[in-house]
């Protein structure tokens, strides 16, 4: 693993500190890299009032981090992992973050496990999270400075699916905004909440309802429930704004996101496949679109002739 990023520098005559602000470093990560001598200029130790010029190597480290989180010595479904990410596919019933009636068995406390069974000593940095019952997709930033620059960079690029109660035939977006409710702590669609919009393509239609691919412009929370809930269709086994019970599980999944890798400077993308138990819901839906073809299922549970037949 590479606990460092190394730039070229090609302005003409810069201060350390503008040039690592210039690259997307947060204020507060700038000064606590530079208070612990992590900035080098051509392999020396500098302050951050220095002067660069071109031609120059800076190269910005990042030390050893402790978590306040007890380990999980769980398995993790390992989609993708570099010097800078991790990808997990992350599994239903288990919370993201450590909560007080789920103190355990959390991904932080898996990752942060996996992470110290490697020497790797970091904060557990998510792009984003997701609910105990949702499944899916799920980035983890390896150092401050990569989480730093996509932390606010990744809600549009993910597709998520959804099988909700009720049929759905018709392309559409739900731009109805989001706030907590009067008599409870749940959200609701009400005129004074925060903005949020989602998009909306039904891929299928089943005996249990519909299959639907979402895609968010904003990321409020709950907002796919509470959306879907809103116009009649709640997400199957949704107990909060559903129908569903406790232990149901909820069919909502990130099923891929895409990813502006900034060392590689490309595009990267990852896919989860469905939950095995979605199969054999989905199998003999009536397809509204193609796009239910190029679905991918738990490799143990999928055959050859794709989810919809």
């Amino acid at each position: 693993m590479k606990d460092q990023w190394i730039f070229s520098v090609e302005e003409a005559e810069i201060t350390a500190k503008n040039y690592v602000l210039k690259k997307g470093c947060s204020q507060r990560l700038m000064r606590r890299l530079f208070a612990l001598n992590c900035v080098e200029k051509n392999g020396a130790v500098i302050h951050r009032n220095e002067l660069l010029v071109a031609g120059d190597e800076l190269a910005l480290h990042f030390p050893p981090e402790e978590a306040s989180l007890s380990p999980d010595a769980m398995p993790l479904d390992i989609l993708y992992e570099d010097e800078d990410f991790l990808v997990v596919n992350k599994q239903a019933a288990m919370a993201v973050m450590p909560t007080h009636n789920h103190p355990k068995n959390t991904v932080a406390g898996a990752v942060w496990h996996y992470f110290r069974s490697r020497g790797i000593f970091r904060k557990v940095r998510f792009l984003g999270r997701l609910d105990k019952d949702t499944t899916g997709v799920l980035v983890v930033c390896k150092n401050p400075y990569v989480h730093g620059l996509l932390v606010d960079r990744h809600t549009h690029s993910k597709e998520y699916l959804a099988l909700v109660e009720g049929e759905v035939t018709a392309k559409e977006t739900i731009d109805l905004p989001i706030g907590i409710g009067e008599r409870s702590l749940l959200r609701e669609v009400r005129p004074d909440g925060q903005a949020a919009v989602t998009h909306v393509t039904p891929l299928a239609v089943l005996e249990e309802g519909s299959l639907l691919s979402l895609r968010l412009e904003t990321g409020r929370t709950h907002q796919i429930r509470v959306h879907l809930s809103h116009l009649g269709h709640p997400i199957v086994g949704d107990g909060l704004y559903g129908n569903g019970r406790e232990g149901e599980g909820t069919f909502l999944h990130v099923y891929e996101l895409e990813l502006w890798h900034p060392r590689r400077g490309e595009l990267m993308n990852f896919v989860a496949p469905l939950p095995g138990k979605w199969n054999r819901i989905i199998m003999g839906a009536r397809k509204i679109s193609a796009r239910c073809d190029t679905l991918q299922l738990n490799s143990t549970d999928k055959d050859d002739t794709g989810i919809c037949v």
